[in-house]
């Protein structure tokens, strides 16, 4: 009994005297705007290369677009920030081509 609280005793120690870690302020990330008739669009900038990430293609998925094929947009954008990581909007294959299951054969072995 005595050696099992020793050794919870030990093994609790690194939590009891774990530290928070302080919070490092990070710089801000140099960006670069491109201004376009459609949209202003602001990117990120690292070095020597310039990234634009989540600009939107298409119309938002949603209400009579949900589950549908991406409909292209038809406005103008605005100003778009496009520095950070995109959402993720998942998409299936959409194909109104069903010729190749109906020719399937009644039997398959």
């Amino acid at each position: 009994m005595k050696c099992s609280f020793t050794i919870l005793s030990l093994a609790l120690v690194p939590y009891a005297t774990a530290a928070p870690v302080e919070e490092v302020k990070r710089a801000t990330t140099p960006t670069v705007t491109i201004a376009a008739p459609a949209a202003t669009i602001v990117g990120a900038k690292s070095g020597t290369v310039d990234t634009f990430n989540g600009i939107p293609f298409a119309e938002p998925p949603t209400s009579s677009l949900r589950l549908k094929p991406p409909v292209a947009l038809t406005t103008g954008l605005g100003k778009v920030t496009a520095t950070g990581t995109a959402r993720s909007c998942p998409q299936m294959f959409f194909s109104d081509n069903w010729s190749s299951l109906t020719a399937m054969p009644a039997r398959i072995a």
